[in-house]
């Protein structure tokens, strides 16, 4: 018999993990830099997308997405680029996808300017922050566009 499962073995039933009830167990890993950057090509070779599209960049905002995660950006991609009345898949397109599914929908607020002054302040805020305590080259964007519970 087989048995396959996402659950963690802390969150599993203590009956399935007494001796002899697996023989075996493999252990799948989420998929490296290079990896990412196949299954971006992968995705992608099966739909229509412009040839400007750098995989490499995509693979490395991708870090610690499954193949199905990658998979499900590249769909989101694509649908919307057809809401956009548009043919071919674009890096403005992967980008929004990767965003709502990471952070989910835009929210249309109003602001004025001075309210949007100062929330830009806020998250400049944030994002110095974060660069003084983790220091990185590859920030791709800053935005204060709210995003569901972001």
């Amino acid at each position: 018999m087989i048995g396959a499962t996402n659950a963690s073995e802390d969150s599993m039933d203590p009956a399935l993990l007494r001796p002899g009830r697996f023989d075996r167990k493999v252990y799948v890993t989420r998929p490296g830099l290079e990896d990412r950057e196949k299954l971006f090509a992968y995705y992608l070779g099966k739909v229509k997308h412009e040839a400007s599209i750098d995989i490499a960049h995509l693979a490395r905002k991708a870090v610690g997405q499954s193949p199905a995660e990658i998979e499900n950006v590249v769909k989101e991609a694509a649908l919307i680029t057809v809401r956009n009345g548009k043919e071919m898949i674009s890096y403005k397109e992967i980008t929004e996808a990767i965003e709502r599914i990471e952070l989910g929908i835009k929210n249309k607020i109003k602001m004025n300017d001075r309210e949007r002054e100062m929330v830009a302040y806020h998250e400049t805020g944030h994002l110095m922050a974060t660069y003084l305590l983790h220091p990185r080259d590859d920030v791709f964007k800053a935005s204060i566009i709210p995003r569901k519970g972001s």
